[in-house]
């Protein structure tokens, strides 16, 4: 991992007012004091700002896709014009933020009252994949944060079928990510627990998206055993024993095949780590998952 420059706010400003935008790549500004700065227009896609002071902040109209403003303090920031597609708010202090129509996903993904359909992949006991089909209630809560995936507190099943829309009988399947919680076709299932901050993407809810399409796209990949992994791959990890927790990327391979955890490096965001070796992990319950592609 390339070391980055210690925040200087000084040379900041000098590239700010320059709109080197690149130039601003080199610099650490996790926990920075940015605030009252002017990055109107900048494109600052992808930089971690987490834990910076960005209260009084312009950023009209500047690119921030897949910004990381976890734990930031962004009171009275400007946002009109901006692009926040992928943004990371989690536990972000917005008071006072400033949006309106022209701020990328200003509104929500699904619709904000009444009644409607979404889509939601799931599994069943031997990892196939299917699709959902979810009827949301009127009186259901629901978000979606900066991405075209929606939350809500509970949904009807309607149906369970294959990714190509056929349907086999399969009418009872697990979610993903806690196979303790079951979709039954004609049954209603309920969050355990919903987070009603709209910007906490990954917080407690049901999961799902707003066209069959949304819920099909993306890498496919299948359960496998450690012998079988390859960099690329991911690990998942239970520290509960009930659910997933945790899905580091593995990036490097001590021998190959691995025989054992201590053979595997991973990367992971949420703390940030790289190359750590899989082993320093304290969990209740592990798997491994091969990709095999992508699916369009």
């Amino acid at each position: 991992m390339d070391e980055k420059m210690t925040f200087d706010r000084n040379e900041v400003e000098k590239l700010v007012a320059a709109k080197d935008w690149k130039g601003l790549l080199e610099y650490d500004f996790r926990g920075a004091d940015l605030s009252g700065m002017c990055f109107g227009g900048a494109d600052l896609a992808g930089i971690d700002f987490s834990g910076a002071d960005f209260s009084n902040t312009d950023f009209q109209w500047a690119s921030l896709r897949n910004v990381n403003f976890s734990s930031s303090f962004l009171e009275g920031a400007d946002f009109r014009g901006a692009d926040i597609t992928g943004t990371y708010f989690a536990d972000a202090c917005m008071d006072g933020i400033i949006m309106d129509e022209t701020t990328s996903h200003y509104h929500t993904r699904c619709p904000e009252e009444g009644e409607f359909i979404g889509y939601k992949q799931v599994r069943d006991n031997k990892y196939g994949p299917y699709i959902a089909e979810l009827k949301i209630p009127a009186h259901a809560l629901r978000s979606s944060a900066t991405s075209n995936k929606c939350r809500c507190s509970e949904a009807e099943v309607m149906s369970i079928t294959r990714l190509d829309g056929t349907d086999n009988g399969i009418d009872i399947v697990r979610s993903w990510r806690n196979p303790d919680i079951l979709y039954k076709v004609g049954e209603m299932v309920k969050a355990d627990g919903f987070d009603r901050n709209r910007w906490h993407e990954c917080a407690p809810g049901i999961h799902f998206f707003m066209t069959r399409e949304e819920a099909t796209v993306g890498p496919v990949a299948e359960v496998t055993g450690i012998r079988q992994i390859l960099p690329g791959d991911v690990v998942q990890l239970s520290f509960s024993g009930k659910a997933w927790n945790h899905s580091p990327v593995v990036v490097s391979l001590l021998r190959t095949p691995a025989l054992s955890p201590r053979d595997v490096l991973i990367a992971a965001h949420s703390y940030d780590a790289d190359n750590r070796p899989l082993d320093t992990y304290d969990y209740q319950a592990i798997r491994f998952l091969h990709f095999l592609g992508v699916r369009k």
